[in-house]
C-alpha cells in the first residue's frame, strides 16, 4: 500500500478497462475504531459483487475481480498502518491500493473507468500544504491539508545538526548539552546532544548552519519535485534568513510560524500552519479570479466544457475553476474531442468536470474547486488558457 503520487493519480485517469471497480473507505489510524474498517470494506464488496453480477460478467470473472481486495479484510496488519482514508482501484489487470491523507466519503463504484472524484482535492492548489519544523536540533517535514496532517520522512533527510555535519564539526562552531527527548515523539529517553546557537555569532557557525539546511533541502528535493503546493516553515526567526538561503522549493512561502518548534505537537503544528495557508490560498485564488475577469472578454478565457475539455487535454490550461460538488456526466473522446453530455451517470460514462481538473493538473494547471456561485462564468467551470 503505497501513498499517492501524481504519476500514479495519471495511470488511472488514463487506464481505461470494462468492470473496474472503484472503492473509498474513511479509515483510522490507531483506535478500537480500526476493527470496523475491514467490516465496512467487506459490505463494500458485497455492493461490487452486485453491481458486477448485474453486467454481462460470470461468477469466475467477478471472483477474479474481487479476491485481492477480499484478502485485505482479513490482512490484520494492513488495517494497523492507515491515514485518514483509503483508496482501492481493481480491474482484470490492475490492483492498487492507496493510503489517502483525505477524508473520503464511503463508496464503491463499478464502471469502464476508476472513479476519482473523490481524489480532487489530491490535485486542487487551494487545500494542500506542507510543514516544515526546523531547528538545529531536530528535522519535521509533515504534508497537511485543513482537516488533517501526516508527518512524512524524506529519504536520506538529516534529523540533527550534529547527525548531518558529525559532532567535531558542530562542537567547533557551537556550544551543545544533553537533553532528554521531546515527551510523545517516540519511545525511549535516553540523551542526546541538543545544539545552542544564538541569533548573530561567527562566520564558521553560519557557514556549520548553512550546510546542514543545505542537507535537509537536498532531502525534500526530490520529494517535492513534482509538487506544487505551498510549503511552510516553522523555526525560530533568526534560522528562517539562513534556510531561505538554502531552500530551492519554489512554494517556500515568506510568512512562518515563529518560534522553536521542538516542543510543538503534530496537532499543535498544523494549528498555528493553517491561517497562515489559508490567508495565501485566499490571497492567490483571488487574484486568479481578477485576471480571469479581466481578460474574460478575450480568446484567453472560457466557461465552455466543449473548449475547456479538449485545451486541458493539449496542456493549454493555466488556471481552472471547477464547481464543488457538481457533477456533469458524459464522455469525451481524446482522439477527436468528440464529447456528448448525458443526464445520469451510465456504465462507459465518466464525470467531465472531474477530467478537465486532473487533466489540466496533469499538465501543470493550477485548479481551484469552488463554490458554484464563485465560479467564475456559467457557474460549472471556467478556464484561463496559457495561449
Amino acid at each position: 500500500m503505497d501513498e499517492m503520487k501524481t504519476s500514479d493519480l495519471q495511470e488511472l485517469m488514463e487506464h481505461v478497462a470494462g468492470s473496474s471497480v472503484s472503492i473509498y473507505l474513511p479509515t483510522h489510524r490507531a483506535s478500537v475504531e480500526t476493527r470496523q474498517d475491514p467490516i465496512r470494506l467487506k459490505n463494500l464488496i458485497r455492493d461490487c459483487e452486485k453491481n458486477l453480477e448485474s453486467g454481462s460478467l460470470r461468477g469466475p470473472e467477478i471472483k477474479q475481480i474481487l479476491d485481492p481486495i477480499r484478502a485485505l479484510v482479513d490482512d490484520y496488519d494492513f488495517w494497523q498502518h492507515q491515514s485518514d482514508g483509503l483508496a482501492i482501484f481493481r480491474s482484470r489487470d490492475l490492483f492498487r491500493t492507496y493510503r489517502v491523507a483525505l477524508k473520503v466519503p464511503q463508496l464503491a463504484v463499478v464502471a469502464d473507468r476508476f472513479y476519482s472524484k473523490p481524489l480532487l482535492a489530491l490535485i486542487t492548489v487551494d487545500c494542500r500544504y506542507f510543514i516544515l519544523a526546523l531547528s538545529h536540533n531536530e528535522v519535521r517535514l509533515y504534508r497537511a491539508t485543513r482537516d488533517t496532517v501526516t508527518e512524512i520522512e524524506p529519504a536520506g533527510m538529516p534529523h540533527s545538526l550534529i547527525e548531518s555535519l558529525g559532532q567535531n564539526t558542530v562542537e567547533r562552531g557551537l556550544q551543545s548539552h544533553s537533553k532528554s527527548r521531546r515527551s510523545g515523539s517516540g519511545t525511549g529517553s535516553a540523551p542526546r546532544a541538543v545544539v545552542h546557537g544564538h541569533g548573530g555569532g561567527n562566520e564558521e557557525k553560519k557557514d556549520a548552519i548553512l550546510a546542514f539546511f543545505r542537507q535537509v533541502d537536498a532531502s525534500i528535493r526530490e520529494l517535492l519535485s513534482q509538487e506544487r503546493a505551498p510549503l511552510i516553515l516553522a523555526a525560530v526567526d533568526h534560522l528562517c534568513p539562513l534556510y531561505r538561503q538554502a531552500n530551492t522549493y519554489s512554494e517556500l512561502l515568506n510568512q512562518w510560524i515563529s518560534g522553536n518548534p521542538d516542543g510543538l505537537s503534530d496537532h499543535e503544528l498544523h494549528r498555528r500552519a493553517e491561517p497562515i495557508a489559508e490567508l495565501h490560498f485566499r490571497e492567490d485564488q483571488q487574484r486568479a479570479i481578477c485576471r480571469f475577469l479581466d481578460l474574460r472578454h478575450t480568446q484567453r478565457t472560457s466557461d465552455k466544457l466543449r473548449e475547456i475539455l479538449p485545451a486541458a487535454h493539449q496542456g493549454r490550461i493555466e488556471v481552472l475553476f471547477v464547481a464543488l460538488g457538481v457533477q456533469l456526466w458524459g464522455s469525451f473522446n481524446l482522439t477527436t474531442n468528440e464529447m456528448a453530455v448525458l443526464d445520469q451517470a451510465a456504465p462507459d460514462s465518466q464525470d467531465l468536470l472531474n477530467l478537465a481538473a486532473v487533466s489540466s493538473f496533469l499538465h501543470g494547471g493550477k485548479v481551484y474547486v469552488l463554490p458554484p456561485d464563485l465560479v467564475p462564468g456559467n457557474g460549472q467551470l471556467a478556464a484561463l488558457f496559457r495561449y
